[in-house]
């Protein structure tokens, strides 16, 4: 053969398998840059599954207090019962209808209806201070005329 500069003359020697380095250029085949590229993907695709995965976005709780809560039932208001002992009568009736309550009157006599300025609280029950539902009943024990 003659010295032809056009032509490429073939290495000596063994040819270089697959995914080694040739030793002509000292770089890493198209085979090994691949298997190596492929580990790695499969690596980060067991690291993923490792660690559970995407997790979703933490989900968000709003909570609204209404204003009003109520059970569908009544519901029952209690008032503090004022104090009346040492009133005259209509002005103790006065008190009890303006907290909400009915007055049941005791000691008025046969007609002591007509005259109730004359008369004056003595005593009440329940006592003053205790909570009685709206609309409840106090009793008055009167005395005078």
């Amino acid at each position: 053969m003659t010295d032809d500069p056009t032509r490429v003359k073939a290495p000596d020697g063994p040819a270089a398998s697959p995914g080694e380095p040739s030793e002509s250029t000292g770089r890493p085949s198209w085979l090994l840059v691949a298997m190596v590229g492929a580990g790695g993907f499969l690596a980060g695709v067991l690291l993923v599954i490792a660690l559970g995965g995407p997790k979703p976005p933490p989900a968000r709780t709003i909570t609204k207090i209404s204003a009003a809560i109520t059970t569908g039932g009544n519901v029952i208001v209690k008032v503090r019962v004022p104090e009346l002992v040492g009133l005259p009568l209509p002005d103790a009736r006065d008190r009890l209808r303006a907290a909400g309550f009915n007055a049941d009157v005791q000691g008025l006599g046969l007609f002591g209806g007509l005259f109730e300025s004359d008369y004056q609280v003595t005593g009440q029950l329940p006592a003053a201070g205790t909570f009685l539902e709206r609309g409840g009943t106090v009793r008055l024990l009167v005395s005078g005329g």
